[in-house]
């Protein structure tokens, strides 16, 4: 008896430290994620596909939200089906050729003509905390009905996201003009998960109405795609470009690739204003909210943010650079320094933001103000 109880303790003790080990290193490969318990996402796997769904509550009807992936799983294919893409999450068989925004040209990617999108962020407490689940599919796409009854039970306000016939997102309101200012860089410049009409450049436009403004921004794009969407703007729009506005996010740090580092960048928009005689030219350093705030969206240290000290020092670089060139700077975290101030609640800064990096209307029209102030 004594020899098998004496057995059973060693399994016990042997299973539990493998089990100890096996999740330490899961935690260690997730270092960047909130939840690095393997023990905590199986319970959360177990509970979300064996409890059921308590069901709709009609007087409760706006504050349902999705703890698990069940609600999306059952979806799936209907979602496919309908080209319903869902952003800010692991699902890539919705990333499909209707769903994508952008496409390919010369090695470069350019985002899609004539583009009539809707997009709502859901109410989803999984995956990132500060990077909400999105939904985005045709404007006029006929939804199923379960699919419909989903947007509408989990989505909360709905944009229209449009371009032109130059994969040009669509800048209000319209103005026709051979004086033109070209907006560029990623899906910060281009106003993701913002309306038409709420982007910077449609900002920008509703105050300068002699001018048009042309929003070239890309979403997912990395620095070549910006150079090579500012070489199309100058043979499109030639010796008419007389303002440049480019935002630089704080992930076009990035020293394997080409234009990846502050010198790169800022060397070649030097060349650029000056052989397309370019006035005026203004960098916008777009940082993540972890590096604005970092007392109230990081968690356990390296989360989302703990490459801060770098990328402070490639954005004071990045700042010397644009000064030296002559270019007008401007960091986004002094507008939301500037919100907490004028808020006097440190969740002010949160404000100017729709989510993790992307600006809000707030944000877009704060920065429109600030610019159009000091010109």
């Amino acid at each position: 008896m004594k020899g098998k109880l004496l057995a059973l303790l060693t399994i016990i003790i042997s299973t539990t430290i493998s089990w100890a080990v096996v999740e330490g290193i899961y935690a260690m490969s997730r270092s960047d994620k909130l939840q690095t318990s393997l023990s905590w996402e199986i319970y959360h796997w177990l509970q979300d596909r064996f409890i059921p769904d308590s069901g709709p509550d009609a007087r409760n009807l706006h504050s349902y939200t999705i703890t698990g992936s069940r609600a999306f799983d059952e979806l799936l294919d209907q979602f496919e089906a309908d080209g319903v893409a869902l952003g800010n999450s692991y699902y890539e068989q919705l990333r499909t050729e209707r769903a994508s925004m952008n496409s390919e040209i010369d090695g470069c990617k350019v985002q899609k003509p004539h583009l009539d999108k809707e997009m709502t962020f859901l109410r989803a407490g999984l995956y990132e905390p500060f990077a909400p689940v999105s939904a985005f599919y045709d404007y006029d796409a006929p939804l199923h009905e379960d699919v419909r009854a989903f947007l509408d039970r989990y989505g909360t306000r709905r944009i229209r996201h449009r371009t032109n016939e130059n994969g040009e997102r669509l800048t209000l309101p319209l103005v026709q003009s051979d004086a033109r200012v070209i907006v560029a860089g990623d899906s910060v410049a281009n106003g993701a998960n913002v309306s038409d009409h709420e982007t910077l450049a449609s900002r920008l436009q509703a105050r300068d109405p002699q001018r048009q403004y042309v929003n070239i921004g890309i979403g997912g794009a990395d620095t070549p795609d910006i150079l090579c969407a500012l070489d199309r703007a100058a043979d499109q729009y030639p010796g008419q470009i007389t303002e440049l506005v480019y935002v630089y996010c704080e992930n076009d740090f990035k020293d394997d690739r080409d234009g990846g580092t502050p010198e790169e960048a800022i060397g070649w928009l030097r060349e650029y204003v000056k052989q397309n005689g370019i006035r005026k030219t203004t960098i916008i350093y777009a940082p993540y909210i972890y590096n604005i705030v970092p007392h109230l969206t990081r968690f356990r240290g390296g989360y989302r943010g703990g490459s801060y000290a770098t990328d402070n020092e490639e954005r004071n670089r990045l700042e010397d650079l644009a000064t030296e060139a002559g270019f007008r700077y401007v960091d986004m975290t002094d507008l939301a320094m500037a919100e907490i101030e004028s808020t006097r609640t440190q969740l002010g800064a949160l404000s100017l933001f729709i989510d993790h990096i992307h600006w809000s209307p707030v944000g877009t029209e704060r920065l429109a103000d600030y610019l159009t102030s000091r010109q």
